[in-house]
């Protein structure tokens, strides 16, 4: 016998069930008449989806799937026929009960960058939809993944779908889709299994033009130079589908342990990697924008002699939420910038170490800015802007991954931009004929970008701090133009 016929028995047996059970009670015909309209119904609104829909909350233990220091799963479960029949009604029990016992027509999220293809509930099934979730889809479709999954295939051994899992950051905000009879209608609300205190919110799938969907952007435009036409996981209109959301918890309790395992402690050493000098190698420009970072997110400088200069950034808040973007000029590059991007919700120190394209004639200093976009308005790094009078935050570049997050979350009222100056050179270190000769090869390239000329330390940091070396997207950032 196979799986197919055994989920069909298995439905079968459960219609006979509660055919037996109403045919066996006093039920009046009105009772009779909503019993057959619920009895397997799409469930193609967000309230009947509702009494449908599980999902259950897990921290993550350390280190995490995805790299971030406090991270969650979260898990969807679709409901058993018959599941939260409330005996308390009576013979009405079955109005507040999950009745559909067909897989719905598709679903969808965003943990992976491919469609899963795989056929039957194999063994490794919960790990292919166990992925972390996607940075801006380059097909237009925001975070969705290019295609949906059909439960049908996916989940062939049984009527249900279970264990639909995504990986994300703490304090942020996942989606999940379930289309059934092609329309949506209505908002709901489900609270979590496990005792998070999170609700997932339902509505239609949208832009959020207006910035009123709890849920925030579901619907996303298409990409510009795309051949995608934007939308969701599926090619279905806007507000055709029901998309759930959720915003897991800001912090972690850490039960397995040390999450940093004891590394909180940066190495400042911009004012020692060149030993021989006062001053330091790294020059922060004082903007309108913000106030100042209680501490230097730029840490664990190293000079490389080749034309380029490592970093590493730290969140300058501490454990207080927040996404970092660091922008700098892409080693190798032409002047292009790159923008990587970390979750932080801890003061652990990150092992990722970024390179930057040293500038000029003769690579003597590159430029780095570091957008720190807090959770909301109680954020250090909100405090930050509204320590200056009439600010507004910033915009985090367009180059950087971007985060969909509901209206008041991580948005550009609560981001902060520091910018600095870093040497690449010491002006007094003898150089060995290697990196004398790594040098002039670098020369090469750095002369694609725009010159300066030859400047020592003292007009070089003179210039920074008057925004004479910022490219015109640095000098729009702090109202230079």
């Amino acid at each position: 016998m196979n799986k197919n016929t055994t989920a069909a028995m298995i439905r079968t047996f459960t219609f006979f069930s509660l055919v037996v059970a109403v045919a066996s009670e006093a039920w009046t015909q009105d009772q009779i008449n909503y019993y057959y309209q619920k009895y397997n119904a799409p469930l193609n609104t967000c309230a009947m989806q509702a009494q449908c829909l599980k999902y259950t909350i897990t921290e993550n233990e350390t280190p995490s799937k995805c790299g971030s220091p406090c991270e969650y799963r979260v898990c969807w479960h679709q409901g058993y026929m018959g599941e939260g029949w409330n005996h308390g009604w009576g013979n009405w029990g079955f109005l507040s009960a999950c009745m559909r016992y067909e897989h719905v027509d598709h679903i969808g999220d965003m943990h992976t960058t491919s469609s899963l293809t795989q056929k039957g509930r194999s063994s490794n099934i919960i790990d292919n939809f166990d992925e972390c979730i996607n940075g801006i889809n380059p097909h237009g479709k925001g975070y969705w993944d290019s295609s949906c999954t059909e439960p049908e295939t996916a989940f062939s051994d049984s009527y249900m779908f279970a264990n639909v899992c995504q990986n994300v950051p703490a304090g942020h905000t996942v989606h999940f889709l379930m289309n059934d009879g092609g329309s949506c209608s209505g908002t709901a609300e489900q609270t979590e299994m496990t005792g998070h205190g999170t609700k997932a919110f339902c509505a239609p799938s949208t832009q959020d033009l207006a910035e009123m969907n709890p849920g925030g952007q579901t619907f996303f435009p298409a990409y510009i130079g795309a051949s995608s036409t934007g939308g969701t996981c599926s090619g279905m209109a806007e507000g055709s589908e029901c998309v759930w959301s959720v915003t897991v918890p800001s912090t972690c309790v850490y039960e397995e342990g040390d999450a940093c395992a004891g590394n909180t402690s940066p190495t400042y050493n911009d004012d020692t990697v060149c030993p021989n000098q006062a001053d330091s190698v790294l020059v922060y420009y004082e903007n309108d924008r913000n106030a100042g970072p209680p501490k230097s997110p730029i840490h664990d400088i190293n000079l490389n002699f080749d034309g380029t200069v490592s970093f590493r950034v730290v969140n300058p808040f501490g454990d207080d939420l927040s996404n970092l973007y660091a922008v700098y000029p892409k080693a190798g590059g032409h002047g292009d910038s790159v923008c990587p991007k970390q979750s932080s919700a801890t003061d652990c120190v990150s092992d990722e170490v970024y390179t930057a394209q040293c500038m000029d004639d003769d690579n003597s200093w590159t430029f780095v800015t570091i957008f720190v976009t807090g959770e909301d308005g109680d954020s250090q790094a909100a405090q930050v802007v509204n320590a200056t009078e009439g600010s507004h935050g910033t915009e985090v570049y367009k180059c950087c991954p971007k985060d969909y997050e509901p209206n008041g979350r991580f948005g550009p009222e609560h981001t902060a931009a520091f910018s600095y100056l870093i040497h690449c050179n010491c002006d007094d270190e003898d150089e060995t004929e290697g990196q004398a000769r790594a040098l002039r090869v670098s020369n090469d390239l750095a002369s694609q970008f725009r010159g300066h000329g030859a400047l020592n330390r003292k007009d070089l940091k003179a210039k920074f701090l008057r925004g004479e070396l910022f490219g015109d997207e640095l000098k729009t950032l702090y109202g230079l133009l």
